[in-house]
Formats: C-alpha cells, structure tokens, sequence
C-alpha cells in the first residue's frame, strides 16, 4: 500500500515540477519591454559606431597589455616591401595594427584635406608636424590673399595602402598611398569659377607619410610629408 502512495507522490512531484518548468519559461524566457538596456562596456564590446579622428596609438591597436593577432600577415602579403617594416614596427610596439591603423589614416585624410580646404588650420594643426603646417597654412593665407576660394569635395576614399613602413632610431614610418575621387574647384572674389567645375569628378593618389615616436606618450601620428603620383 505504502508503495502505491510513494508512486502517487512521485507522479505528483514531477507534474509539479513541469509546472514550475512552464511558468519559469513563460516569465523568464518572454521579453516585456522593460528589460534593463545593456550596459555602455557591453555596448562597446558589440562595436560602437566608428569615429573619424587621426590615427593615434590606441586607434592602430589593442588596449595596453592585450597581445593582438598578427593579423597584418593577412593584409600585408609577405611580398609586400612594407611587410618587415610592419612587422618591425610590431615588435617594438605589439599593439600596432596595421589594419587599424589604415582606417584611422582615411579618417585623418579626410579631416586634414577638409581642414585645408575650408582655410581651417585649427583642424589640423593638431596631426601635422610644424614643417607641413606651416606649407599648409601658408597655402591657405596665399589663397586668401588672391580673394580665391576652393570648394574641393572628397566623394570616395577608393584605396588606403600601406607602401613603406619601419622604424630608426625608435621612430616608426608609415607610408600609405590613398586613391581618392575628388571633385576639384577654385572661384575667385567674384565667385567666377576659376579652376575645375562642380560636377566631374578626377581620381587622385596622393602618398603620405606618418611618423611616431614609440616611446612617446603621445599617442597621435603626425603626417611628417605629402607629395602626389600621377
């Protein structure tokens, strides 16, 4: 008799514990809107939406004491003449990312032609060595001088390729070439169109240089010399 009771109390049990299974699923397994939002390091983890700034240390790698993945191997063929550049480069600096890098360089490309163009030399005055600012600023105070002003578009970054790396003496060099689409014009104080027009676009390679001291504190590459391919 006792046996029978203890196989009532067993079917009893687990039609309870289904029970409980079912309600637990129906409250914890349903999303009501309210939820907490995740949290600002989750929400970086999952990939914040990129910001265009200059290349800086931390923006061409890892955080500090994170090894990262050679991964320049996969962008830079070993027959590529910036392959044992980067890869000195890498071992003076393990967070140095070449691929990281390239994007933070399109983005300073875009905030240093821009800056030029506009006659705002505040805006790049900060990721310039003194020589090329001072090449662009007189550049700008010339234009202005001749009343002219350039309203150059930049439509498309095509390439950013790195071209020549290494280090001397613990200061690292990057070179990339950038291929752009431009669209070109100058007008003068009457507003006449002077050079170029509104509408075409011309595709344009220009080589930069980028220079930092590895030991400095400072983060920021500066752009050391610029020059143009046809």
């Amino acid at each position: 008799m006792s046996d029978g009771f203890q196989f009532i109390d067993i079917i009893f049990l687990a039609m309870l514990a289904v029970f409980i299974a079912l309600r637990l699923r129906s409250v914890l397994g349903r999303r009501t809107g309210h939820e907490r939002p995740p949290s600002e390091e989750a929400t970086e983890r999952a990939g914040a939406p990129e910001q265009k700034t200059a290349p800086t240390a931390a923006a061409a790698g890892h955080p500090a004491g994170e090894a990262p993945a050679a991964d320049y191997r996969f962008i830079l063929k070993s027959s590529s003449p910036a392959f044992d550049g980067v890869d000195a480069i890498v071992r003076q600096d393990p967070s140095f990312s070449p691929e990281s890098f390239a994007a933070g360089a399109r983005s300073a490309y875009q905030l240093i032609l821009e800056g030029f163009w506009q006659a705002d030399s505040d805006a790049f005055r900060p990721f310039v060595s003194r020589e090329i600012f001072q090449q662009f600023d007189g550049a700008i105070k010339a234009r202005q001088a001749a009343g002219e002003q350039v309203k150059n578009t930049l439509e498309k970054v095509r390439a950013v390729e790195i071209v020549e790396a290494g280090v001397r003496d613990g200061m690292a060099r990057v070179v990339v070439r950038f291929t752009a689409d431009i669209i070109t014009m100058t007008v003068d104080k009457e507003g006449r169109v002077t050079e170029g027009n509104p509408v075409d676009t011309i595709e344009v390679k220009d080589v930069w240089t980028f220079e930092r001291q590895l030991a400095s504190a400072d983060p920021n590459w500066m752009l050391v010399a610029t020059r143009s391919e046809e």
